[in-house]
């Protein structure tokens, strides 16, 4: 994964909804964790008496939601409303439509011994659950799908306007290298002497010329002057 633009300063109300989004990701993952806990201790200490020995076929997929969520809480607290969170969301609220379903299928629970019979309670329940994890499922592989395509503009868009630098780049050392010919074909350089500077051989002649011409000149000054 790429690395993220950096974030502009946040203001106070925005700081203040951040922290809290933290320290409910941090109280959420202590919840599974309990909830790990209790789900595999719970035929063990044979409470709640209405359990029967069926909830322990349960137990597996049911630590492996919890599993799915804790990391879902980790995820959040480190970076909310990133691609990881809903990643593990979507997939804890599959195990949790699951769970619900293979609960409302085996039913591992007798009220047999009680006053009153609770088992429409514990269905109403279920089947609140199941239909709560498809929507969460669903929000969660909507909002997946949809941070994975902005990622990728905003990669896109990165990269296309390090390309456009780029060519600007060459554009500007193409010009130049080009004004900087014109200017060597101005003063008539020969392609011997443009790595050197030096004039051409036309005009190398003429400051010879002068050059050699200038003490004769001053010679004849002289002798026309009667300096010896």
């Amino acid at each position: 994964m790429s690395a993220r633009p950096r974030r502009e300063p946040m203001s106070r109300a925005e700081a203040r909804r951040f922290w809290l989004w933290r320290l409910g990701a941090a109280i959420g993952a202590i919840l599974d964790l309990v909830g790990l806990y209790v789900v595999n201790h719970l035929t063990e200490r044979e409470w709640p008496s209405f359990l029967t020995a069926e909830f322990d076929d349960v137990v597996p997929l049911a630590s492996l939601a919890l599993v799915a969520s804790f990391a879902m809480h980790i995820f959040s607290f480190a970076e909310p409303q990133s691609p990881p969170v809903h990643l593990t969301s979507a997939v804890s609220s599959g195990l949790n439509l699951v769970v619900a379903v293979q609960l409302l299928d085996t039913f591992p629970f007798d009220f047999s011994t009680w006053d009153r019979d609770w088992s429409w309670a514990i269905r109403f329940v279920l089947v609140l659950a199941i239909v709560g994890a498809a929507i969460g499922g669903a929000v969660s592989t909507v909002r997946l799908i949809a941070e994975l395509v902005t990622d990728d503009r905003r990669r896109r868009g990165r990269t296309q306007t390090l390309l456009d630098a780029i060519d600007s780049e060459r554009d500007r050392s193409q010009d130049r290298r080009r004004r900087i010919t014109e200017e060597l074909e101005r003063i008539d350089l020969d392609p011997d002497d443009r790595e050197t500077g030096r004039p051409g051989s036309e005009h190398r002649g003429e400051v010879e010329g002068q050059t050699e011409a200038e003490p004769m000149t001053r010679h004849t000054r002289d002798r026309a002057n009667g300096v010896r």
